[in-house]
Protein backbone atom coordinates (compact mmCIF):
# COMPACT_ATOMS: atom_id res chain seq x y z
CA UNK A 1 0.00 0.00 0.00
CA UNK A 2 1.40 3.38 -1.02
CA UNK A 3 0.65 6.36 1.17
CA UNK A 4 0.72 9.65 -0.68
CA UNK A 5 0.91 12.89 1.25
CA UNK A 6 0.08 16.27 -0.25
CA UNK A 7 0.57 19.62 1.40
CA UNK A 8 -1.71 22.47 0.39
CA UNK A 9 -1.40 26.14 1.25
CA UNK A 10 -2.74 29.48 0.11
CA UNK A 11 -0.64 32.31 -1.27
CA UNK A 12 -1.17 34.22 1.98
CA UNK A 13 0.70 31.44 3.79
CA UNK A 14 3.90 32.12 1.82
CA UNK A 15 6.19 34.23 4.01
CA UNK A 16 9.35 34.26 1.93
CA UNK A 17 10.88 32.86 -1.22
CA UNK A 18 14.49 31.83 -1.83
CA UNK A 19 16.47 31.94 -5.04
CA UNK A 20 19.61 29.82 -5.45
CA UNK A 21 22.52 30.84 -7.68
CA UNK A 22 23.25 27.95 -10.05
CA UNK A 23 26.92 28.99 -10.16
CA UNK A 24 27.90 29.15 -6.46
CA UNK A 25 24.86 27.61 -4.74
CA UNK A 26 24.29 30.56 -2.37
CA UNK A 27 20.73 31.58 -1.65
CA UNK A 28 19.00 34.93 -1.63
CA UNK A 29 15.86 35.11 0.46
CA UNK A 30 13.08 37.64 -0.01
CA UNK A 31 10.48 38.29 2.66
CA UNK A 32 7.05 38.90 1.21
CA UNK A 33 6.12 41.34 3.98
CA UNK A 34 7.45 44.33 1.99
CA UNK A 35 5.74 45.61 -1.13
CA UNK A 36 8.95 46.23 -3.12
CA UNK A 37 10.67 43.13 -4.51
CA UNK A 38 13.54 43.14 -6.96
CA UNK A 39 15.90 40.28 -7.62
CA UNK A 40 19.41 41.61 -8.30
CA UNK A 41 20.87 41.32 -11.80
CA UNK A 42 23.78 39.26 -10.52
CA UNK A 43 24.69 37.04 -7.59
CA UNK A 44 25.93 39.19 -4.69
CA UNK A 45 28.57 36.58 -3.79
CA UNK A 46 30.09 35.19 -6.99
CA UNK A 47 28.92 38.00 -9.34
CA UNK A 48 27.42 35.51 -11.81
CA UNK A 49 25.26 37.62 -14.13
CA UNK A 50 21.62 36.56 -13.99
CA UNK A 51 20.11 39.07 -16.37
CA UNK A 52 21.63 38.26 -19.76
CA UNK A 53 18.24 36.77 -20.57
CA UNK A 54 16.02 39.29 -18.81
CA UNK A 55 12.99 36.99 -19.06
CA UNK A 56 14.17 34.83 -16.16
CA UNK A 57 14.86 37.74 -13.80
CA UNK A 58 11.70 39.58 -14.90
CA UNK A 59 9.63 36.44 -14.32
CA UNK A 60 11.16 35.99 -10.85
CA UNK A 61 10.38 39.62 -9.98
CA UNK A 62 6.83 39.19 -11.28
CA UNK A 63 6.44 36.07 -9.12
CA UNK A 64 7.57 38.02 -6.05
CA UNK A 65 5.16 40.84 -6.85
CA UNK A 66 2.22 38.49 -7.40
CA UNK A 67 2.93 36.50 -4.23
CA UNK A 68 2.75 39.80 -2.35
CA UNK A 69 -0.27 41.34 -4.09
CA UNK A 70 -2.69 38.47 -4.68
CA UNK A 71 -3.37 37.56 -1.03
CA UNK A 72 -3.98 41.23 -0.16
CA UNK A 73 -6.54 42.00 -2.87
CA UNK A 74 -9.98 43.12 -1.77
CA UNK A 75 -13.14 41.49 -3.12
CA UNK A 76 -11.32 38.37 -4.34
CA UNK A 77 -13.35 36.15 -6.64
CA UNK A 78 -11.03 33.14 -6.34
CA UNK A 79 -8.61 31.74 -3.79
CA UNK A 80 -5.38 30.26 -5.16
CA UNK A 81 -4.26 27.13 -3.32
CA UNK A 82 -0.89 25.53 -4.08
CA UNK A 83 -0.21 21.83 -3.62
CA UNK A 84 3.17 20.18 -3.13
CA UNK A 85 4.26 16.59 -2.61
CA UNK A 86 4.70 16.00 1.10
CA UNK A 87 6.34 12.58 0.78
CA UNK A 88 9.72 12.12 2.35
CA UNK A 89 12.47 11.42 -0.18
Amino acid sequence: MVKETRITFGLGDVQAIRFTCTNCGREIGHSLSAERHDLPNQCPWCRQVWSQNDNEVQSANLLLEMLYKLPHQENKKIEIILEIDGSES
